[in-house]
């Protein structure tokens, strides 16, 4: 008859290397609560965010991807623009990507904070770098600015 289980190999090797990467994957799961946390049509987002906060081992705080997580989500929390688009520069592994579905939603609140703070005027050159915009990369600065423009901004 044989066992089944023998010729599998080690399950614990299996397991350990299912393992490796969950801090990765929890620090994911924190970059997608945030970015449901703004969208209105999901009501549980910020209660899900503070069980898998609450859940984290000193260890898993002091995950270089999982504290990149929680300083995005205090970046969002706080309306820190600033922050949040250096944060996305640095993000480990592919954490920028779940980023990118935040940056509409946090370039619109900072365009609005910026516009209020420097009224009446404010050099494109420094919306565009605050936003996260390339000003130095022509195309992505043309991007940018028709960006703006959309956003009701007058150059």
């Amino acid at each position: 008859k044989g066992n089944k289980a023998g010729k599998r190999g080690n399950d614990d090797d299996d397991f350990g290397g299912a393992l490796k990467n969950q801090n990765e994957f929890i620090a994911y799961r924190i970059i997608y609560y945030v970015f449901l946390t703004g969208n209105r049509k999901y009501e549980g987002g910020s209660s899900d965010l503070f069980k898998i906060m609450l859940q984290l081992t000193p260890e898993q705080r002091n995950d270089k991807c999982i504290q990149h997580a929680l300083s995005v989500r205090a970046a969002v929390a706080d309306n820190d623009y600033h922050k949040f688009f250096l944060l996305q520069d640095a993000a480990p592994n592919m954490g920028d990507y779940l980023m990118d579905k935040i940056v509409p939603s946090v370039r619109q609140q900072a365009l609005q904070r910026i516009c209020r703070a420097y009224r009446p005027s404010v050099s494109a050159a420094f919306v565009l770098g605050e936003l996260g915009f390339d000003a130095g990369n022509g195309e992505e600065a043309q991007g940018g600015k028709g960006w703006m423009e959309e956003c009701g901004c007058v150059f």
